[in-house]
């Protein structure tokens, strides 16, 4: 059994073995986390020849060699070449160094896997079936998105740029999810629904006004 995390990668590298479609697909999911991606390959997929050229990755053009990764001191190591002999001694450089290694062509084999992701900013959702089933994982996010609109991820983003005030306002932590709770059992979110977000703002700040 895997532990579920939210990882803040900015400023950190993350390093890819492999410029192929798998290594494309999963960057995707890394560009705007303010990570620093690290392709290592001899040839790149062209989704990411188009990355390369827009500087959201570095292109390392050379194959995969022992002690390729000491100089890039990496967080996250993506083993993801064809080769399942190159993709466990990166697996296994990687932990050498203390890095986490997601390989591609075995998920047990690594530390982490890539889940599907639903993303509502500042809302995010990600879904794992350990590898059971991928298709239904899929399935299973896009009716999630069904139900997670952007009405929420307003009211997520107003939520938060009230809490760092609201323990001075509603000292009591009782009083603070009682707030939380009325405002989601309000008209706030149909209001945002409905386009009305001025609306939905007066009636929310009304009710922290009556909180107090």
């Amino acid at each position: 059994m895997k532990y579920p995390v939210s990882l803040n990668l900015r400023g950190r590298t993350c390093v890819f073995v492999g410029g192929g479609a798998v290594a494309a697909r999963k960057i995707n999911g890394l560009l705007h986390t303010g990570a620093s991606i690290v392709v290592m390959s001899p040839t790149l997929h062209d989704d990411l020849q188009n990355r390369n050229m827009c500087g959201s990755l570095h292109w390392l053009q050379q194959r995969w060699r022992s002690g390729s990764l000491l100089p890039l001191a990496p967080s996250l190591v993506f083993a993801a070449t064809d080769d399942a002999g190159v993709n466990r001694e990166v697996a296994d450089e990687a932990r050498q160094l203390g890095a986490l290694v997601n390989v591609a062509d075995d998920g047990q084999a690594g530390d982490f896997g890539s889940m599907a992701v639903l993303r509502r900013p500042p809302l995010m959702v990600a879904l794992d079936s350990g590898g059971a089933s991928p298709a239904l994982v899929r399935w299973l996010r896009d009716r999630i998105a069904c139900c997670i609109r952007e009405e929420h991820a307003t009211l997520a983003s107003w939520l938060g740029e009230l809490r760092p005030g609201l323990r001075a306002d509603l000292p009591q932590q009782d009083s603070r999810q009682a707030f939380y709770r009325d405002v989601l059992e309000s008209d706030v979110l149909a209001l945002l629904g409905s386009d009305r977000e001025e609306e939905a703002r007066s009636l929310m700040n009304s009710m922290l006004e009556n909180s107090r």
